[in-house]
């Protein structure tokens, strides 16, 4: 695979949304406004509501989005956390980016932040687009936490049927579902695996669901109303559509 690629990082923030770009399977009945919303608020309920969990009584007094994007975690986090600080690679997004976050211009894995700084990490949809480098991600993760700190990380998983379907067929419609060259869903094991090897503790790793952003409203519904067992049982959550990785520094971990 491919290292990252940052200026094509930087051009997605400028290209339209991809259900503005006029594509044929940027439409109904194909995909919608709508269904996107319903599945963006499906998973991050699932991911904030793990990130409680995993935080326990604690309540992070610094807490840095690695990238931050365009904030979207941000007000949930707010609630959660104190001070809110995050970097991305693109100025626009900096700046489309909520106030109330403290915002740096850096490219992982050069952080720029001394060591030790951050309760929490929250790096989500971040690591798939890495051309496979997790080492000096994580290793840049690790170095920014205060000891005992908390990483937690959302990803689309590899082996979801319409995931894998569509980044397969991505190339053929001309990107029209708006990724990045050379991203791809990451295999959930081999993430864990890294975890460890960064000198993380075990991390828990959570499947979100098996709902895909172009299912229709009402299919996404009925999958989240009965997919807890296939979440909670290990083959069939190895194909989840987004997995949650939540991984401390070990107490005395320099």
């Amino acid at each position: 695979m491919s290292p990252q690629d940052l200026e094509a990082e930087k051009a997605w923030h400028e290209r339209p949304f991809y259900l503005d770009n006029g594509h044929w399977s940027s439409r109904w009945p194909f995909a919608g406004r709508d269904r996107h919303a319903l599945h963006e608020a499906l998973v991050h309920e699932r991911f904030h509501a793990g990130l409680r969990a995993a935080l326990g009584a604690r309540r992070p007094e610094r807490t840095l989005l690695a990238p931050l994007g365009e904030g979207a975690d941000a007000a949930a986090l707010r609630e959660l956390c104190g001070e809110l600080h995050g970097l991305d690679v693109s100025p626009l997004a900096l700046e489309r980016a909520p106030a109330v976050v403290f915002k740096r211009e850096a490219a992982l894995p050069r952080s720029g932040y001394p060591d030790a700084q951050f309760d929490l990490v929250v790096c989500a949809r971040f690591l798939h687009h890495v051309g496979g480098e997790l080492a000096p991600h994580l290793a840049e993760f690790r170095r920014v936490l205060r000891p005992g700190g908390l990483l937690a990380v959302l990803e689309p998983g590899l082996w979801h049927p319409a995931a894998f379907l569509l980044a397969l067929a991505d190339p053929l419609f001309g990107r029209a579902a708006g990724r990045v060259r050379g991203e791809r869903p990451l295999h959930p094991p081999a993430l864990t695996a890294a975890l460890r090897a960064a000198g993380f503790e075990a991390p828990l790793v959570r499947a979100l669901g098996f709902g895909h952003a172009r299912f229709p409203c009402p299919l996404q519904r009925l999958l989240a109303a009965v997919d807890a067992p296939m979440r909670l049982f290990g083959p069939t959550a190895l194909f989840a559509e987004s997995v949650a990785w939540y991984a401390r520094k070990p107490e005395g971990g320099a």
